[in-house]
């Protein structure tokens, strides 16, 4: 069994080697051991398509996206780990993240954002680290984090938020370190 095991690992790793010659996009760099795609400061407006499937950590800081399309992420399906830091981001539309089951790391950082919908974070199941530091919010929905039930640490400082409606933080049970303006 244990034979079978790494036998398995050593077919997904020479997999993905070939995969990453045939799929990285033209942007970005690619590490097919590592799973990992990077495309820091391309000015990219959109997700590239030919990111493969199995990538699990996906650097896209710097960029200009501007807005996240629903189904963003859905040809990634086995990220764990999201950057999205300073890409101009002004929305993020209902089901962006819905196959995003297994992310564990968010990162949304330095955006303009300014608006957290219900939806916003649709499919983020696993989701233990959520960055929404340095955005423009000023509204958070009631329900916005309602499916985040794994979710134990938040940054929020250094936004716009006059308002925190009832029910803002519904659902965050394990949250262990919040950080809000004071």
């Amino acid at each position: 069994m244990v034979l079978f095991s790494a036998a398995s690992i050593l077919l997904v790793l020479a997999m993905s080697s070939i995969v990453e010659a045939n799929t990285c996009p033209k942007e970005c760099s690619c590490d097919g051991r590592k799973l990992t795609v990077t495309c820091v400061g391309k000015n990219l407006t959109e997700i590239p398509q030919t990111i493969d499937e199995i990538t699990l950590k996906l650097d896209l800081r710097n960029n200009n996206l501007q807005e996240l399309p629903k189904g963003a992420f859905s040809l990634t399906p086995y990220l764990t780990h999201l950057t999205l830091q300073r890409c101009n981001i002004l929305r993020v539309k209902e089901g962006a993240f819905r196959s995003l089951g297994r992310l564990v790391s968010l990162n949304l950082a330095y955006n303009k954002i300014d608006v957290l919908y219900q939806e916003s974070f649709d499919g983020l199941s696993a989701l233990k680290e959520l960055q929404l530091d340095h955005n423009r919010v000023e509204e958070i929905r009631p329900g916005a984090f309602t499916q985040l039930s794994f979710l134990n640490m938040l940054a929020l400082t250094h936004n716009q938020l006059v308002y925190i409606p009832n029910m803002a933080f519904q659902g965050l049970q394990n949250i262990k370190v919040a950080s809000s303006q004071p």
